[in-house]
């Protein structure tokens, strides 16, 4: 199933896949803290399941863009910007909307998704790509 968007990204636009994949992410969440239960879990493990699938998809993107020769300084700038960025501003923005107290936990949870999702409709603004770079099924 981990190849499953691989196999999407070489039949359909990848700047689709990946905002499929972002909304996956962002309903999932949502999902998540609306439900109680088995369905729970079962939304929990979507989310990780778009969350870790959507960022190869990121590098996969990124190598059409990038000039003949730099695709390794593309993708180290999409994983430091990636990972640091997301895993600083992430907490940043949910610890201030919490402010320090959890009840409002939910809250900021609802806050984050709906980021997610608004960046799932921005990668329509990504200018479509002169070249295609195919994802390789299997590592």
């Amino acid at each position: 199933m981990a190849n499953l968007f691989g196999v999407l990204v070489d039949k359909f636009d990848k700047r689709l896949i990946l905002g499929l994949s972002s909304a996956g992410s962002g309903l999932a969440i949502i999902g998540y803290i609306s439900t109680r239960g088995p369905l729970e879990i079962v939304l929990l493990s979507l989310f990780g399941f778009f969350s870790f699938s959507g960022f190869p998809l990121v590098f996969s993107l990124s190598s059409d863009y990038a000039p003949e020769g730099s695709s390794s300084l593309t993708n180290a700038l999409a994983w430091g910007l990636g990972v640091t960025g997301g895993g600083v501003v992430g907490p940043i923005v949910t610890g201030a909307i919490i402010a320090n107290d959890y009840v409002h936990l939910a809250f900021a949870f609802e806050i984050m998704a709906l980021i997610v999702l608004l960046s799932a409709l921005g990668t329509a603004l990504i200018p479509k790509s002169k070249r295609t770079t195919k994802v390789p099924l299997f590592h």
